[in-house]
């Protein structure tokens, strides 16, 4: 069956459909629009494809420290509450003094319940540097925070998933 027959089964044949995607998005010539794109990641994002956590962990590691700013200034009181005590719990099983790390940051609080957006972003940009893995697995664990990252997010990851799709496909 050739190739293009298998992708128009949108829904039926997700391999087809991942590699079709993956095909246009990677494509400079091809227009992908946005919304397909937040959908798509979506979709990637609730399933666990394969490729997401990779993707969605070498972005967060190379995204500008101030990016973590906006996404909180994105989340409700309670999402920045949530992700707050996640990353917090996250750095402290990592072994670092939050407490300690708040201060030198100049942080308003270090209890979840009381930092702000700004003090979330800055404890975001501190871990990134020193402690990746803890915000890794705050993110994968918090989904809204990846929302909250935005478009460059998805961009972002989407981008890498593809690369890293097509390389393993044409091997």
């Amino acid at each position: 069956m050739p190739a293009n027959d298998r992708t128009e089964k949108f829904g039926l044949d997700d391999d087809a459909n991942v590699e079709d995607f993956m095909s246009r998005f990677s494509n400079p010539d091809t227009h992908v629009s946005p919304k397909e794109a937040a959908q798509r990641f979506e979709q990637f994002s609730q399933n666990r494809h394969p490729e997401f956590d990779q993707a969605l962990k070498s972005y967060i590691s190379q995204a500008d420290p101030d990016t973590f700013t906006r996404a909180a200034q994105n989340l409700n009181p309670e999402e920045r509450t949530g992700l707050a005590a996640g990353l917090k719990n996250a750095m402290q099983n990592a072994g670092i003094d939050v407490g300690a790390i708040a201060r030198s940051l100049g942080l308003s609080s270090d209890d979840p319940r009381n930092m702000q957006a700004d003090d979330l972003g800055r404890l975001a940009g501190y871990a990134q540097q020193n402690a990746p893995k803890a915000l890794q697995q705050t993110a994968q664990d918090q989904p809204f925070f990846v929302k909250a990252l935005g478009n460059p997010l998805v961009q972002g990851a989407l981008a890498i998933m593809a690369a890293r799709y097509l390389s393993k496909r044409n091997r």
